[in-house]
């Protein structure tokens, strides 16, 4: 993956992390939930996500003498 792809992936999680959040926390309280919660809570699964697709580029990269897909 490309960093600008990575980076795409990112910031779609945390949208949607932030967005099922606030739609949970208003099922299960019947209020709004503050807006810093919802930014820390997709700030968190950032950090998920930036960690696990830059451990997958790395691994997937051509040419590094990996036995991914191609290599043997």
């Amino acid at each position: 993956m490309k960093l600008w792809q990575v980076l795409v992936a990112t910031l779609l999680a945390v949208l949607l992390v932030s967005f099922l959040t606030t739609a949970l926390w208003r099922a299960v309280f019947d209020a709004r939930m503050p807006s810093y919660i919802a930014g820390m809570v997709g700030g968190v699964a950032a950090v998920f996500v930036w960690s696990f697709l830059q451990r997958y580029r790395h691994k997937n990269r051509p040419g590094d003498g990996s036995s991914g897909p191609g290599n043997t």
